[in-house]
């Protein structure tokens, strides 16, 4: 079965473009390499290079759809703070690359499309977050991907593609290039005090190959739900985290720098965390990875790219 993954190059999809590969599908990867890495993929996997933003590549897009019959979709800007500097950008890039995706596979043989969505979709309410609840999207990037779900609806209700869209919650694993665990492990091989933003903030982090894991669940079972929170249930504060993050440096022999605490950044979401008793029921999905096994795995990889002077 041929299946098209869009923004397979970045962080979260490669691992999920891989993972299809090794379960036997024929994969594809569509990625403009903005912020993804050929280098993210296996070298058996196909990437071809394509702005999905780009009007004038939809026919281009549509050729290589129309002997799909599965899409997952990610391909998208991702920073919700680099997106209130760029509003205009971040809507158009996201918006437009879902709509063109969209639309290219309702003029093929496309069955379904997976939606990489976001828990930024929630804004800031009160946990656990749950599908039903209203979306407050605060931001462009949140607001890009909330556009998305519902254009993937619409396509959905008029073309009869089966369509899901799965709102994840922090992801954290090797190779993250961004985000808070990344930030502070940098200060660990650099040498250097962390910074804290607030810290009584809390998330759901939730390891990369547990959300590849969701992704092929996704795509193997048929869900009467069009909206499923992918994340673990628990709530993390930020000073929570590097705690623990200190705790399992120690077992290494690491001793961490104590953090400068700041000022929260304005607009922080204050608590977020997912009810996952849908992605139970719909896909049989539950976290499997620990937050400190995730941890520990960080930084050994850390301390191993140091030792080879990477």
């Amino acid at each position: 079965m041929s299946v098209i993954v869009t923004g397979g190059a970045g962080f979260i999809l490669s691992r999920v473009a891989t993972s299809l590969a090794k379960e036997g599908y024929d994969v594809i990867v569509l990625d403009n390499l903005s912020t993804g890495d050929r280098n993210n993929l296996p070298e058996d996997i196909p990437l071809l290079r394509v702005d999905l933003s780009n009007y004038g590549e939809l026919p281009r897009v549509k050729e290589v759809l129309k002997d799909a019959s599965l899409v997952v979709h990610g391909a998208a800007l991702t920073s919700a703070s680099e997106s209130m500097c760029f509003p205009a950008e971040y809507l158009r890039n996201n918006v437009l690359a879902t709509a063109n995706i969209a639309e290219a596979s309702v003029s093929g043989s496309v069955d379904k499309i997976v939606f990489a969505s976001s828990a930024s979709v929630y804004g800031n309410q009160d946990p656990p977050l749950r599908e039903d609840m209203p979306p407050k999207p605060e931001n462009p990037y949140a607001l890009s991907k909330l556009i998305g779900e519902l254009i993937l609806e619409e396509y959905s209700d008029k073309y009869g593609i089966e369509t899901v869209s799965l709102r994840i919650f922090n992801v954290y694993g090797p190779g993250q290039k961004r985000g808070v665990l990344h930030e502070f492990l940098s200060s660990i091989s650099r040498g250097i005090p962390p910074k804290i933003y607030g810290g009584s903030q809390t998330r759901d982090f939730i390891h990369v190959e547990d959300v590849s894991r969701a992704f092929l669940l996704s795509i193997e079972k048929r869900t009467r739900s069009r909206r499923i929170n992918i994340g673990t249930g628990k709530e993390t504060s930020i000073v929570e985290l590097y705690r623990i993050l200190s705790e399992e440096a120690s077992s290494f022999g690491l001793e961490m720098e104590k953090p400068e605490m700041r000022r929260a950044q304005p607009n922080e979401i204050e608590r977020s965390f997912a009810d996952t008793s849908l992605a139970k029921k719909e896909l049989g999905f539950e976290a499997e990875i620990s937050l400190r096994d995730g941890i520990r795995e960080m930084i050994d990889l850390v301390l191993r790219s140091s030792r080879r002077g990477i």
